[in-house]
């Protein structure tokens, strides 16, 4: 997948989703971020947006920092 393409689902599907139903599903997200790298490298593409704090800093501790 292009760095284009994925720019478009993290800024997207993936950025709405944790918006709006990040304490339904940060769980998933953290176990998600840790076992697949590609999903973490999308992972790092989402901004905090309407996302709840609690949730973001969640979102924020789950991203790899080095790329």
């Amino acid at each position: 997948m292009s760095d284009k393409a994925f720019g478009m689902i993290a800024a997207g599907p993936l950025e709405d989703l944790i918006a709006d139903y990040g304490d339904l599903y940060i769980d998933r997200i953290e176990v998600l971020a840790r076992k697949n790298p590609r999903f973490n490298y999308l992972l790092g593409g989402v901004w905090k947006n309407a996302s709840k704090n609690d949730v973001w800093k969640r979102v924020e501790n789950a991203q790899l920092k080095e790329w």
